[in-house]
């Protein structure tokens, strides 16, 4: 290893990736610096190639995959995706659970009523929809 090369922190990799993207990802609880640079990654920045926010949520994999033939849903699931933003999404999610804040509370609530795996992929999908999940967090905004 260099001695000359800088590691960098993780205040230093926030405040790059606000620089870059204009919003502060990390200030959503249970989304680190290094789930916030994978969600960026592989997501990219410009959002306008998506028609609305089911439709992000649907090309992640994050919703239902139901099978319907004659009114009859043959079977329900999620689409297997290659997208590592999906994953980053459900392990913030699942990192909500010791969290103190009104996320977790939301999260923990949530899990109870549902179970665990479709109680992850719901909290994923309402970040990305900007549904109750996400209104109780403040906004996030640029400058």
């Amino acid at each position: 290893m260099c001695m000359w090369r800088r590691t960098l922190t993780e205040s230093n990799l926030r405040g790059r990736l606000y620089r870059i993207a204009g919003a502060d990802l990390t200030a959503v609880p249970g989304i680190r610096i290094l789930k916030a640079r994978t969600i960026w990654a592989e997501i990219g920045l410009d959002l306008s190639k998506f028609p609305s926010s089911g439709a992000f949520a649907s090309c992640l994999g994050l919703c239902p995959d139901n099978d319907i033939n004659g009114g009859k849903v043959l079977s329900a699931g999620t689409r297997i995706v290659s997208n590592r933003a999906a994953p980053a999404l459900r392990m913030a999610a699942n990192a909500l659970h010791p969290s103190k804040s009104r996320l977790g509370d939301f999260y923990r609530r949530m899990r109870s009523k549902m179970g665990a795996p479709r109680q992850t992929l719901r909290l994923g999908a309402s970040w990305l929809r900007g549904g109750p999940a996400v209104r109780i967090v403040e906004p996030v905004t640029a400058g």
